[in-house]
């Protein structure tokens, strides 16, 4: 691994409606660290091998003991520091803005009350720090998206590094259970019952596996059923909103054109094969 870091400037669009990179590198050995640190950005930084520490208001002078593989999870406007011990860590990092940020923290990624998170194992990367650091030297206009497509990919892998290798069974049959049982007219309290778990229970089945929350689950269920159904079938739209859980015809429509940004007529037109759009 080369020594290396790269910065540049946000570009606005990115920045106001996706991810924007402001800077990335790569250092082996690293022996030195920081104290006091304040960022305006999100920053991740991947230990790759080696060991150090990780200090915040939260952590106190203690800190957290950080053994690789493992990642520091960094929030804008938190202070903070962090140094490798005596023998030293090798580290690749990137700075991110924009709303782009936001769904990584549900993935458990950005949360200032864990800033440091151990991996199952290092992240599934390939070239991408190599052809980030490409992308951030460029004087070229697609440059900055290169850099933002190749962030995502690495918060990806980061992500799904940090989550559990498989979601408990117990947990996993629940949730299949739960979709199974989505266009049912029921109160969740009675979905939960007929799980055999309690709400809070089902609460957390449902976060394990999907890192979501009950009612959203359920509305995604109904909505990418009632997508194939509409495409599937020539059911009138009244009756698919019955089918998928929902007797109001009308608010069917409007919650699946707030979530897929079309009326369920428009996308029947959009999607079924052999129709015309108008």
């Amino acid at each position: 691994m080369d020594d290396w870091a790269e910065y540049t400037n946000p570009l606005g669009v990115l920045r106001d409606f996706g991810l924007s990179c402001l800077g990335a590198g790569e250092q082996a050995d690293a022996t030195a660290g920081f104290e006091s640190r304040h960022l305006d950005s999100h920053a991740l930084v991947i230990i790759t091998s080696g060991s150090g520490s990780y200090r915040d208001r939260r952590t106190g002078a203690a800190g957290i003991a950080v053994h690789a593989p493992a990642i520091l999870s960094i929030t804008p406007g938190t202070e903070h520091g962090y140094a490798p011990d005596a023998a030293g860590w090798s580290e690749s990092w990137l700075l991110v803005t924009g709303s782009g940020v936001q769904p990584y923290t549900r993935l458990g990624l950005f949360d200032r009350t864990r800033p440091v998170l151990p991996l199952r194992e290092l992240p599934a990367l390939g070239t991408e720090f190599a052809e980030l650091r490409a992308a951030l030297g460029a004087a070229d206009p697609i440059a900055p998206f290169a850099a933002s497509a190749l962030c995502h990919r690495i918060l990806v892998a980061v992500a799904a590094s940090i989550r559990p290798a498989d979601p408990t069974a117990a947990a996993a049959r629940a949730t299949a259970a739960f979709v199974e049982s989505a266009t049912l007219e029921i109160s969740m309290d009675e979905r939960a019952r007929r799980l055999g778990l309690g709400i809070a229970e089902l609460r957390e089945a449902v976060r394990t596996v999907t890192g979501s929350t009950p009612i959203e689950l359920l509305v995604q269920s109904r909505i990418r059923m009632a997508r194939q159904l509409l495409v599937d079938t020539e059911l009138p739209v009244s009756r698919i909103a019955e089918l998928v859980g929902y007797a109001d015809a009308a608010y069917f429509s409007r919650l699946f054109a707030r979530r897929t940004g079309v009326s369920p007529s428009r996308h029947r037109a959009q999607f079924t094969r052999g129709r015309t759009t108008a």
